[in-house]
């Protein structure tokens, strides 16, 4: 008999461990910087066309990730992205260089238009870091420029951004990555700004060799 009750006492705990509830799973999503310069009023000329933004595969999931050494990624259990990073930028970087005044139009990814320059980026990280002294967040894109009517070129840079955090949680590594996101964008618009300015000059233009 002892052996029976046993058996039923361990069958009752194996139940009670099956219908522990877990924590519910939070969803976070990136929005525009709260700081967002307003529209310039001035516009350029020249039509730019956003490709749709790459990424190394941990980045197209909806998994939010950290690192403990660098080099290891690691999901948190019970925290997740609305959406892959590399979509939920997408429509930040739009109206970041709609703002910027740069373009006459900026086409987002999957327009049926063509422009004349387009912009690429691929997602190398977006992730929160313990591998260092302090926790921090890290953004990561390399953007490559090119001149859709010159069929060539134009640049490319590598755009990196840290923001520390003071506590290592899911809730605020999105926060940090949210504003590490809204400087990169910044960095963005401050590298175009001369690249597209120098293709508006006329070939003749006497200052070029001035």
């Amino acid at each position: 008999m002892s052996g029976r009750y046993s058996f039923l006492i361990l069958l009752l705990a194996l139940s009670g461990c099956a219908t522990r509830e877990l924590p519910p799973v939070s969803v976070y999503a990136l929005h525009p910087s709260a700081g967002s310069p307003p529209p310039a009023e001035r516009r350029g000329r020249a039509t730019l066309k956003l490709a749709p933004l790459h990424g190394i595969q941990p980045f197209t999931t909806t998994g939010m990730l950290y690192t403990e050494h660098g080099t290891d990624l690691n999901r948190f259990a019970f925290s997740r992205w609305a959406d892959a990073p590399t979509r939920m930028l997408q429509p930040i970087l739009v109206e970041a260089l709609e703002r910027s005044g740069l373009f006459n139009a900026v086409l987002p990814p999957g327009s049926a238009f063509r422009g004349d320059l387009s912009l690429e980026g691929t997602l190398l990280d977006f992730s929160l870091h313990f591998d260092g002294s302090r926790p921090r967040a890290v953004a990561e894109v390399r953007f490559l420029l090119l001149d859709d009517v010159r069929r060539r070129v134009v640049a490319s840079r590598l755009f990196h951004s840290e923001v520390p955090i003071a506590k290592a949680d899911a809730e605020e590594a999105a926060s940090a990555l949210e504003r590490a996101t809204a400087e990169i964008s910044r960095k963005l618009i401050h590298w175009l700004k001369p690249l597209v300015e120098q293709r508006r000059r006329p070939p003749h233009d006497s200052t070029a060799g001035s």
